[in-house]
């Protein structure tokens, strides 16, 4: 049984302009212990799936109109739907099960409160701990994260810290609890390379460590194919393709996931022109009632693209699911 079973999410922004159709109909599980990934182009509706699992959409303009997410943790019974508990159960889940690392930890962190109390506060409210050993338990936490002289700089501000380290203060505080699954939002995108290889080195040693599930954000494939056991493939606010992560780079077959693999720049001849996907992803205030990606398909056949119903997510091999749009599947 899965740690957490997503079926059907879908989630809306009313605005006075219209209604923006976020996420539609996105199913995805997670099993104890392993790694998914999410990906696909800004706004295909990645962050705002895990961000309504959480109860982190502003409502209003944000709706959560169906959908269920079954979180089976330790001491559940039968599970809870994370769509449909009070704002007082998802207290108890947000920071103590289920934790997130944003993209941004300068966003992220309070920069008018020292990071010793950020660290604490959530083991204050979790776990009833008092202060002096909320510091100890905060302090071990940066340590096993990496940061040099813990025990002087857990007083410090966040600005007093690089970007790479303050990545690290926030994966030291999503995992202070022990969560049973940690959601990662692009948690390397704004970092050099060689600091962004030792932040998700980091995730992988802390996931062996203590035993935790990780839902993966990112659109970098690259990232998905060393780190993720099974990747979900985002357009438009719905799932494309979604496979185990060996099956999915040895066989793509929608053509927006081709597109994402063609785009990657290792993929190319030294001095060849770089692949990129043309125009730009379509407008989601209006419910498509067809193939989302029929005018930007150059990879397979956009002629043979659904005009008359929207595609839906088909098990073509076992395991291997893909929208069952003709021209997105042929080439």
């Amino acid at each position: 049984m899965p740690l957490l079973d997503v079926r059907n999410l879908t989630t809306r922004f009313h605005s006075r302009t219209g209604v923006v159709h976020a996420v539609e109909g996105v199913s995805f599980s997670v099993e104890a212990g392993q790694t998914i990934g999410i990906v696909g182009e800004s706004g295909s509706g990645k962050s705002v799936t895990c961000y309504s699992l959480l109860g982190l959409i502003p409502q209003p303009p944000g709706r959560i109109h169906s959908g269920t997410a079954i979180f089976k943790g330790s001491g559940q019974g039968g599970g809870i739907d994370l769509l449909k508990s009070s704002e007082k159960e998802l207290r108890d889940i947000r920071g103590k099960k289920i934790s997130m690392i944003f993209q941004d930890p300068m966003t992220s962190l309070n920069p008018y409160l020292r990071i010793s109390r950020q660290l604490t506060e959530p083991l204050e409210i979790h776990e009833g701990l008092n202060r002096v050993d909320a510091l100890k338990r905060a302090i071990e936490s940066l340590e096993e994260v990496g940061i040099p002289e813990a025990s002087k700089r857990i007083h410090s501000y966040p600005h007093e810290f690089s970007g790479g380290m303050r990545q690290r203060v926030m994966i030291a505080m999503a995992l202070i609890t022990k969560p049973e699954i940690l959601i990662a939002d692009e948690p390397s995108t704004a970092l050099d390379v060689t600091v962004q290889k030792q932040v998700l080195d980091l995730l992988r040693e802390r996931q062996k460590a203590l035993g935790l599930s990780i839902i993966l954000i990112t659109h970098d494939l690259a990232v998905v194919s060393e780190s993720c056991e099974v990747v979900n493939v985002m357009y438009a606010g719905r799932i494309v393709e979604q496979a185990p992560t060996s099956e999915l780079f040895a066989n793509p077959l929608h053509a927006y996931t081709r597109a994402l693999l063609k785009s990657i720049p290792a993929t190319h001849e030294p001095g060849a022109s770089l692949y990129t996907i043309p125009g730009i992803p379509p407008d989601l205030s209006e419910e498509p009632e067809h193939c989302s990606f029929r005018l930007r398909n150059t990879i397979g056949n956009a002629d043979r693209c659904l005009t008359d119903r929207r595609p839906e997510l088909t098990e073509v091999t076992k395991g291997h699911f893909a929208q069952d749009c003709p021209g997105c599947l042929e080439g």
